[in-house]
Protein backbone atom coordinates (compact mmCIF):
# COMPACT_ATOMS: atom_id res chain seq x y z
CA UNK A 1 0.00 0.00 0.00
CA UNK A 2 1.22 3.47 -1.01
CA UNK A 3 2.08 6.19 1.41
CA UNK A 4 -0.79 7.81 1.72
CA UNK A 5 0.23 10.87 3.50
CA UNK A 6 3.10 11.94 0.84
CA UNK A 7 0.63 11.68 -1.69
CA UNK A 8 -2.27 14.20 0.15
CA UNK A 9 0.86 16.53 1.47
CA UNK A 10 1.93 16.54 -2.57
CA UNK A 11 -1.49 17.18 -4.26
CA UNK A 12 -2.46 19.84 -1.34
CA UNK A 13 0.60 21.48 -2.46
CA UNK A 14 -0.24 21.71 -6.03
CA UNK A 15 -3.65 23.44 -5.49
CA UNK A 16 -6.45 22.69 -5.65
CA UNK A 17 -7.05 20.97 -8.39
CA UNK A 18 -7.83 23.38 -11.13
CA UNK A 19 -6.66 22.70 -14.39
CA UNK A 20 -7.07 23.79 -17.96
CA UNK A 21 -7.80 20.14 -18.73
CA UNK A 22 -5.53 20.02 -21.57
CA UNK A 23 -2.67 18.24 -21.16
CA UNK A 24 0.35 18.98 -22.94
CA UNK A 25 0.80 18.35 -26.49
CA UNK A 26 2.14 14.77 -27.48
CA UNK A 27 5.66 15.65 -29.00
CA UNK A 28 6.57 17.47 -26.16
CA UNK A 29 4.63 14.74 -23.55
CA UNK A 30 7.97 12.51 -24.08
CA UNK A 31 10.25 15.13 -22.99
CA UNK A 32 8.56 16.10 -19.91
CA UNK A 33 8.01 12.62 -18.61
CA UNK A 34 11.96 11.45 -19.26
CA UNK A 35 12.44 14.86 -17.19
CA UNK A 36 10.18 13.43 -14.20
CA UNK A 37 11.43 10.10 -14.26
CA UNK A 38 15.49 10.77 -14.55
CA UNK A 39 15.88 11.52 -10.96
CA UNK A 40 14.27 7.62 -9.98
CA UNK A 41 16.49 5.92 -12.65
CA UNK A 42 19.46 8.10 -11.52
CA UNK A 43 18.77 6.36 -7.63
CA UNK A 44 22.05 4.07 -7.35
CA UNK A 45 20.08 0.71 -7.37
CA UNK A 46 17.57 1.22 -10.14
CA UNK A 47 17.33 -0.34 -12.90
CA UNK A 48 14.43 -0.90 -15.62
CA UNK A 49 10.78 1.44 -15.60
CA UNK A 50 7.99 1.38 -18.04
CA UNK A 51 5.55 4.24 -17.91
CA UNK A 52 2.44 4.01 -19.17
CA UNK A 53 -0.13 7.09 -19.87
CA UNK A 54 -3.69 8.28 -21.20
CA UNK A 55 -5.09 10.85 -22.24
CA UNK A 56 -7.85 12.31 -23.29
CA UNK A 57 -8.21 8.54 -25.68
CA UNK A 58 -4.60 8.03 -26.94
CA UNK A 59 -2.47 6.03 -24.57
CA UNK A 60 1.34 6.44 -24.76
CA UNK A 61 4.18 3.78 -23.41
CA UNK A 62 7.66 4.76 -22.38
CA UNK A 63 10.89 1.91 -21.35
CA UNK A 64 13.62 3.61 -19.96
CA UNK A 65 16.76 2.07 -17.72
CA UNK A 66 18.44 -1.31 -18.06
CA UNK A 67 16.94 -4.57 -17.27
CA UNK A 68 19.65 -5.31 -14.73
CA UNK A 69 23.45 -5.24 -14.21
CA UNK A 70 23.64 -8.21 -16.83
CA UNK A 71 20.97 -7.19 -19.45
CA UNK A 72 22.01 -3.48 -20.34
CA UNK A 73 18.63 -3.15 -22.60
CA UNK A 74 15.80 -1.27 -21.60
CA UNK A 75 12.38 -3.57 -20.97
CA UNK A 76 9.68 -3.36 -23.95
CA UNK A 77 6.14 -4.09 -24.82
CA UNK A 78 6.99 -7.72 -23.47
CA UNK A 79 8.50 -7.14 -20.54
CA UNK A 80 6.69 -8.97 -17.63
CA UNK A 81 6.55 -7.04 -14.16
CA UNK A 82 5.62 -8.50 -10.71
CA UNK A 83 2.34 -6.04 -10.29
CA UNK A 84 2.33 -7.20 -6.13
CA UNK A 85 -1.02 -5.53 -4.51
CA UNK A 86 -2.17 -4.25 -8.03
CA UNK A 87 -3.57 -7.99 -7.48
CA UNK A 88 -6.29 -6.64 -5.34
CA UNK A 89 -7.92 -4.86 -7.60
CA UNK A 90 -8.09 -7.29 -10.53
CA UNK A 91 -9.49 -9.79 -7.32
CA UNK A 92 -12.29 -7.39 -6.30
CA UNK A 93 -13.21 -6.75 -9.78
CA UNK A 94 -13.72 -10.40 -9.91
CA UNK A 95 -16.13 -10.23 -6.99
CA UNK A 96 -18.65 -7.87 -8.39
CA UNK A 97 -18.37 -9.43 -11.91
CA UNK A 98 -19.41 -12.82 -10.31
CA UNK A 99 -22.34 -10.78 -8.43
CA UNK A 100 -23.51 -9.12 -11.45
CA UNK A 101 -23.42 -12.67 -12.86
CA UNK A 102 -25.38 -13.96 -10.00
CA UNK A 103 -22.72 -16.77 -8.91
CA UNK A 104 -22.72 -15.06 -5.37
CA UNK A 105 -23.20 -11.97 -3.14
CA UNK A 106 -20.87 -9.81 -1.87
CA UNK A 107 -22.71 -9.77 1.16
CA UNK A 108 -22.50 -13.52 1.52
CA UNK A 109 -20.92 -14.86 4.45
CA UNK A 110 -17.19 -16.48 4.45
CA UNK A 111 -18.40 -19.60 5.78
CA UNK A 112 -20.54 -20.54 2.82
CA UNK A 113 -17.28 -20.81 1.05
CA UNK A 114 -15.61 -22.70 4.24
CA UNK A 115 -15.53 -26.26 5.12
CA UNK A 116 -18.22 -26.59 7.61
CA UNK A 117 -15.93 -27.51 10.26
CA UNK A 118 -14.40 -24.00 9.99
CA UNK A 119 -17.54 -22.43 10.31
CA UNK A 120 -18.71 -24.07 13.36
CA UNK A 121 -15.07 -24.29 15.36
CA UNK A 122 -15.09 -20.38 15.03
CA UNK A 123 -18.69 -19.18 15.05
CA UNK A 124 -17.37 -15.68 14.88
CA UNK A 125 -16.15 -15.57 11.10
CA UNK A 126 -19.87 -15.98 9.93
CA UNK A 127 -19.67 -12.00 10.50
CA UNK A 128 -17.22 -11.60 8.07
CA UNK A 129 -18.74 -11.20 4.63
CA UNK A 130 -16.98 -10.95 1.21
CA UNK A 131 -17.70 -7.75 1.27
CA UNK A 132 -15.98 -6.89 4.69
CA UNK A 133 -12.79 -8.59 2.72
CA UNK A 134 -13.22 -6.74 -0.36
CA UNK A 135 -13.13 -3.22 1.59
CA UNK A 136 -10.50 -4.49 3.79
CA UNK A 137 -13.31 -4.13 6.85
CA UNK A 138 -12.92 -7.59 7.83
CA UNK A 139 -10.58 -6.77 11.15
CA UNK A 140 -8.14 -9.74 9.29
CA UNK A 141 -4.62 -8.49 9.77
CA UNK A 142 -2.35 -7.40 7.38
CA UNK A 143 -0.39 -10.73 7.16
CA UNK A 144 -1.42 -13.99 8.88
CA UNK A 145 0.02 -14.62 12.05
CA UNK A 146 1.00 -18.26 11.25
CA UNK A 147 3.27 -17.36 8.33
CA UNK A 148 5.99 -17.74 10.33
CA UNK A 149 5.67 -21.14 10.58
CA UNK A 150 6.02 -21.99 7.25
CA UNK A 151 8.88 -19.82 6.51
CA UNK A 152 11.45 -21.94 4.98
CA UNK A 153 12.59 -19.52 2.43
CA UNK A 154 12.89 -15.68 3.66
CA UNK A 155 12.94 -14.22 0.79
CA UNK A 156 9.98 -16.09 -0.44
CA UNK A 157 7.60 -15.62 2.34
CA UNK A 158 4.53 -17.12 0.89
CA UNK A 159 6.35 -20.34 -0.92
CA UNK A 160 5.04 -22.74 1.77
CA UNK A 161 2.35 -21.61 2.99
CA UNK A 162 -0.96 -23.51 1.56
CA UNK A 163 -4.68 -23.43 2.00
CA UNK A 164 -4.22 -25.79 5.09
CA UNK A 165 -2.22 -22.80 6.70
CA UNK A 166 -4.86 -19.99 5.66
CA UNK A 167 -7.67 -22.52 7.25
CA UNK A 168 -5.60 -23.19 10.89
CA UNK A 169 -5.00 -19.09 11.03
CA UNK A 170 -9.32 -18.75 10.43
CA UNK A 171 -9.94 -21.04 13.56
CA UNK A 172 -7.82 -19.04 15.89
CA UNK A 173 -8.76 -15.78 14.39
CA UNK A 174 -10.85 -13.35 16.72
CA UNK A 175 -12.41 -10.07 15.19
CA UNK A 176 -9.64 -6.98 17.57
CA UNK A 177 -12.49 -5.19 18.07
CA UNK A 178 -15.18 -7.84 18.45
CA UNK A 179 -16.38 -6.36 21.52
CA UNK A 180 -17.60 -3.59 19.50
CA UNK A 181 -21.09 -3.00 17.88
CA UNK A 182 -21.27 -5.11 14.95
CA UNK A 183 -21.97 -2.20 12.93
CA UNK A 184 -18.88 0.01 14.03
CA UNK A 185 -16.68 -3.26 13.36
CA UNK A 186 -17.68 -3.29 9.85
CA UNK A 187 -16.15 0.50 9.29
CA UNK A 188 -12.70 -0.20 10.48
CA UNK A 189 -10.64 -0.15 7.67
CA UNK A 190 -7.47 -2.47 8.18
CA UNK A 191 -5.09 -3.00 4.95
CA UNK A 192 -5.08 -6.73 4.43
CA UNK A 193 -2.91 -8.84 2.24
CA UNK A 194 -4.64 -11.91 4.07
CA UNK A 195 -8.27 -10.54 3.63
CA UNK A 196 -7.52 -10.14 -0.35
CA UNK A 197 -5.71 -13.85 -0.82
CA UNK A 198 -8.82 -15.38 1.25
CA UNK A 199 -11.19 -13.57 -0.86
CA UNK A 200 -9.13 -14.97 -4.14
CA UNK A 201 -9.70 -18.70 -2.46
CA UNK A 202 -12.95 -18.31 -1.59
CA UNK A 203 -14.23 -16.88 -5.12
CA UNK A 204 -12.73 -20.25 -6.22
CA UNK A 205 -14.42 -22.25 -4.00
CA UNK A 206 -17.85 -20.11 -5.29
CA UNK A 207 -17.45 -21.07 -8.49
CA UNK A 208 -15.40 -24.44 -8.54
CA UNK A 209 -12.74 -22.61 -10.88
CA UNK A 210 -8.64 -21.76 -10.50
CA UNK A 211 -8.53 -18.14 -10.04
CA UNK A 212 -6.42 -18.09 -12.92
CA UNK A 213 -8.89 -19.37 -15.19
CA UNK A 214 -11.79 -16.50 -13.37
CA UNK A 215 -9.52 -13.74 -14.53
CA UNK A 216 -9.19 -15.57 -18.16
CA UNK A 217 -12.71 -16.13 -18.41
CA UNK A 218 -14.02 -12.88 -16.94
CA UNK A 219 -11.35 -10.61 -17.16
CA UNK A 220 -8.31 -11.28 -19.77
CA UNK A 221 -10.44 -12.41 -22.40
CA UNK A 222 -13.09 -9.97 -22.55
CA UNK A 223 -10.53 -7.25 -22.31
CA UNK A 224 -8.15 -8.60 -24.55
CA UNK A 225 -5.45 -8.60 -21.93
CA UNK A 226 -3.16 -11.09 -23.51
CA UNK A 227 -0.20 -11.35 -20.42
CA UNK A 228 -1.52 -11.73 -17.06
CA UNK A 229 -0.32 -14.35 -14.93
CA UNK A 230 0.25 -15.55 -11.84
CA UNK A 231 2.10 -18.69 -12.45
CA UNK A 232 4.58 -18.58 -15.38
CA UNK A 233 5.61 -21.25 -17.72
CA UNK A 234 9.62 -21.39 -19.24
CA UNK A 235 8.08 -18.76 -21.72
CA UNK A 236 7.11 -16.53 -19.95
CA UNK A 237 9.65 -16.40 -17.11
CA UNK A 238 12.41 -15.18 -19.62
CA UNK A 239 9.81 -12.53 -20.44
CA UNK A 240 9.47 -11.85 -16.43
CA UNK A 241 12.08 -8.88 -15.25
CA UNK A 242 14.55 -9.79 -12.75
CA UNK A 243 13.35 -7.94 -9.21
CA UNK A 244 15.92 -5.75 -7.46
CA UNK A 245 16.61 -4.99 -3.72
CA UNK A 246 16.92 -1.67 -2.31
CA UNK A 247 20.66 -3.02 -2.22
CA UNK A 248 20.26 -3.90 -6.18
CA UNK A 249 20.80 -7.61 -5.55
CA UNK A 250 18.68 -9.59 -7.88
CA UNK A 251 15.49 -11.35 -6.20
CA UNK A 252 14.52 -14.43 -7.29
CA UNK A 253 10.50 -14.97 -8.18
CA UNK A 254 8.36 -14.86 -5.59
CA UNK A 255 5.81 -17.95 -5.12
CA UNK A 256 2.56 -18.24 -3.97
CA UNK A 257 1.26 -21.45 -2.81
CA UNK A 258 -2.24 -19.68 -1.83
CA UNK A 259 -2.64 -16.23 -1.12
CA UNK A 260 -1.84 -15.20 -4.72
CA UNK A 261 -4.80 -13.32 -5.57
CA UNK A 262 -3.21 -10.68 -3.42
CA UNK A 263 -0.09 -10.15 -4.57
CA UNK A 264 0.98 -12.77 -7.46
CA UNK A 265 -0.08 -11.18 -10.13
CA UNK A 266 2.78 -10.33 -13.11
CA UNK A 267 1.61 -8.19 -16.17
CA UNK A 268 2.91 -6.05 -19.20
CA UNK A 269 2.39 -1.98 -19.20
CA UNK A 270 0.08 -3.00 -21.97
CA UNK A 271 -2.06 -5.07 -20.04
CA UNK A 272 -2.07 -2.37 -16.80
CA UNK A 273 -2.97 -0.07 -19.28
CA UNK A 274 -5.64 -1.65 -20.94
CA UNK A 275 -7.05 -2.95 -17.77
CA UNK A 276 -6.91 0.87 -16.39
CA UNK A 277 -8.21 2.10 -19.52
CA UNK A 278 -11.74 -0.48 -19.52
CA UNK A 279 -12.09 1.21 -15.65
CA UNK A 280 -12.22 4.66 -17.31
CA UNK A 281 -14.44 3.73 -20.13
CA UNK A 282 -17.99 3.45 -21.25
CA UNK A 283 -18.62 1.17 -23.91
CA UNK A 284 -21.29 -1.59 -24.82
CA UNK A 285 -18.84 -4.38 -26.64
CA UNK A 286 -17.11 -4.62 -22.70
CA UNK A 287 -20.44 -4.82 -20.34
CA UNK A 288 -17.72 -6.11 -17.43
CA UNK A 289 -17.36 -2.14 -17.48
CA UNK A 290 -19.96 -1.48 -15.97
CA UNK A 291 -19.15 -4.10 -12.73
CA UNK A 292 -15.58 -2.27 -13.19
CA UNK A 293 -16.49 0.74 -12.61
CA UNK A 294 -18.90 -0.07 -9.07
CA UNK A 295 -14.99 -1.26 -7.76
CA UNK A 296 -14.59 2.54 -7.52
CA UNK A 297 -17.40 3.77 -5.21
CA UNK A 298 -16.10 4.92 -2.31
CA UNK A 299 -17.39 2.30 0.54
CA UNK A 300 -15.68 3.49 4.05
CA UNK A 301 -12.85 6.37 5.33
CA UNK A 302 -9.41 5.39 6.20
CA UNK A 303 -7.15 6.32 8.77
CA UNK A 304 -6.57 9.20 6.20
CA UNK A 305 -8.27 12.60 5.61
CA UNK A 306 -9.62 12.53 2.08
CA UNK A 307 -8.57 8.49 1.47
CA UNK A 308 -11.68 6.36 1.33
CA UNK A 309 -11.60 2.56 0.42
CA UNK A 310 -13.90 1.21 -2.59
CA UNK A 311 -13.65 -2.17 -3.52
CA UNK A 312 -9.84 -2.79 -3.41
CA UNK A 313 -9.21 1.02 -5.09
CA UNK A 314 -8.21 3.61 -2.91
CA UNK A 315 -10.53 7.14 -3.86
CA UNK A 316 -8.58 10.60 -2.85
CA UNK A 317 -11.49 13.48 -3.14
CA UNK A 318 -10.40 16.86 -1.58
CA UNK A 319 -14.14 18.06 -0.12
CA UNK A 320 -17.45 17.45 -1.41
CA UNK A 321 -17.53 19.57 -4.15
CA UNK A 322 -14.46 18.49 -5.46
CA UNK A 323 -14.74 18.14 -9.39
CA UNK A 324 -13.05 15.00 -9.98
CA UNK A 325 -11.53 12.22 -7.81
CA UNK A 326 -8.60 10.32 -8.16
CA UNK A 327 -8.91 6.20 -7.88
CA UNK A 328 -5.37 4.92 -7.32
CA UNK A 329 -3.60 1.62 -6.04
CA UNK A 330 0.06 1.11 -5.89
CA UNK A 331 2.08 -2.35 -4.88
CA UNK A 332 5.70 -2.98 -3.78
CA UNK A 333 7.03 -6.43 -3.18
CA UNK A 334 10.30 -8.40 -3.30
CA UNK A 335 11.93 -6.11 -5.71
CA UNK A 336 9.23 -4.46 -7.44
CA UNK A 337 7.24 -0.96 -7.33
CA UNK A 338 3.97 0.10 -9.34
CA UNK A 339 1.51 2.62 -9.39
CA UNK A 340 -1.66 2.88 -11.24
CA UNK A 341 -3.86 6.08 -10.88
CA UNK A 342 -6.68 7.30 -13.12
CA UNK A 343 -9.24 10.33 -13.46
CA UNK A 344 -12.05 9.70 -14.96
CA UNK A 345 -13.80 12.74 -15.21
CA UNK A 346 -10.72 14.06 -16.64
CA UNK A 347 -9.74 10.79 -18.67
CA UNK A 348 -6.38 10.86 -17.86
CA UNK A 349 -4.42 7.25 -16.35
CA UNK A 350 -0.81 7.02 -15.60
CA UNK A 351 0.87 3.52 -14.96
CA UNK A 352 4.49 2.86 -13.66
CA UNK A 353 6.00 -0.33 -13.42
CA UNK A 354 10.04 -0.70 -12.05
CA UNK A 355 11.42 -3.53 -11.18
CA UNK A 356 13.64 -2.57 -8.38
CA UNK A 357 12.45 -2.32 -4.33
CA UNK A 358 12.60 2.22 -4.58
CA UNK A 359 8.85 3.49 -4.79
CA UNK A 360 7.87 5.09 -7.90
CA UNK A 361 4.75 6.49 -6.00
CA UNK A 362 5.61 9.81 -6.26
CA UNK A 363 6.89 9.39 -10.09
CA UNK A 364 3.23 8.47 -10.80
CA UNK A 365 2.00 10.70 -8.98
CA UNK A 366 4.00 13.86 -10.78
CA UNK A 367 3.35 12.46 -14.26
CA UNK A 368 -0.75 12.61 -13.18
CA UNK A 369 -0.07 16.25 -11.75
CA UNK A 370 1.45 16.86 -15.61
CA UNK A 371 -1.57 15.56 -17.46
CA UNK A 372 -3.79 17.68 -15.49
CA UNK A 373 -2.00 21.04 -16.71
Amino acid sequence: MFYFKNIIIFFICIGSFTSSANAQKSEALEGLVKQIIQPYLDEKDTYGLSVGIIDDGFTYEYHYGNLSKDQVEPPNTQTLYHVGSITKVLTTSLLKILEAEGILSAQDPITQYLPDSIGQMNPRLKDISLYHLATHTSGLPKEPYNKVETLIERDNPYAHYQIKDVYRYLLMHQHPDYFLSKKKRAKRFRYSHFGIGLLGHLLENATQKDYETLLETYISQPLALGNIRIFLDDTLKNRLAKGHSYGGQTIKEQHYASLYSSEGLKATLKDMLTFTAANMEDSLLNPIQENLKKCHEAQHKTQMQYVKVAYGWYVFKFGKNAPYSIVTHSGRTAGYSCFIAFIEQMQVAVVVLSNAAFRVDETGIQILELLMR
